[in-house]
């Protein structure tokens, strides 16, 4: 998947704007030759380490699994969790390059819609197209979980319980629809323990594309040992 060739750079907009004019200065040289001041003064190598952000070639080979084409990436850490259409979720670690596969779907069916993985990196929650959704206990296990309380709802976000969720449980989570419905819910030892709507748009059929929640004022208190007991 080879998105730049080696000599191509990404420009920087934030970039030194003396680098820029170093590049006129080496348009104008009298002697037409690229010297050594040149290069150091401008051009694509000087600009190229003041950039922001860079793009650089992957390691992804989609023959390894299958030919599958990308349907949607979730980072934490220095984890990816890479969907498939071939009803896979690929955990690829970016700093050994190990990859595990998750295999949601044996008959490699495009089945998933999106990923959600916690801040902690400890769940994620995998939702599919047709309703189907799973949980992954990422800290105990790899293999996947039916959602059976969250039958028949496409998950399009989920807002994370950052003060109560520990590797065991998810504490208390919100989860917008496609529909315009907003979820709680929460899975303790990999068994969803609620899910009750909360609100649903009334005017018209939205979905929830993102939903942030802080808990105010601070409490300190664990809302899933209350779930536990």
């Amino acid at each position: 998947m080879d998105l730049l060739d080696d000599e191509e750079y990404l420009y920087n907009p934030y970039a030194n704007p003396e680098a820029g004019s170093g590049d006129e200065e080496a348009d104008e040289d009298d002697d037409g030759d690229d010297t050594d001041d040149d290069v150091q003064t401008g051009g694509p190598a000087s600009n190229s380490a003041s950039q922001i952000f860079s793009l650089h070639n992957s390691s992804w080979k989609a023959k390894q699994h299958g030919g599958a084409r990308v349907k949607h990436v979730a980072a934490v850490g220095h984890v990816l969790w890479v969907a498939t259409d071939a009803g896979r979720v690929v955990r690829w670690h970016l700093g050994s390059g190990d990859e595990q596969e998750i295999v949601i779907d044996k008959g490699r069916n495009d089945v998933i819609f999106k990923l959600h993985v916690d801040p902690s990196g400890y769940h994620l929650i995998i939702g599919g197209n047709q309703g189907d959704n799973w949980y992954l206990p990422v800290a105990r296990s790899l293999k996947p979980k039916l959602m059976t309380l969250a039958k028949g709802a496409r998950i399009e976000s989920v807002c994370w319980d950052k003060e109560g969720s520990d590797d065991t449980s998810t504490g208390n989570i919100l989860v917008g629809t496609s529909r315009g419905g907003i979820f709680k819910a929460c899975i303790i030892d990999s068994k969803e323990r609620l899910w009750r709507q909360l609100f649903e748009l009334k005017d018209s059929v939205q979905p929830f594309c993102g939903l942030q929640c802080e808990h105010f004022p601070p409490t300190g208190k664990n809302p899933s040992e209350s779930s536990r007991r």
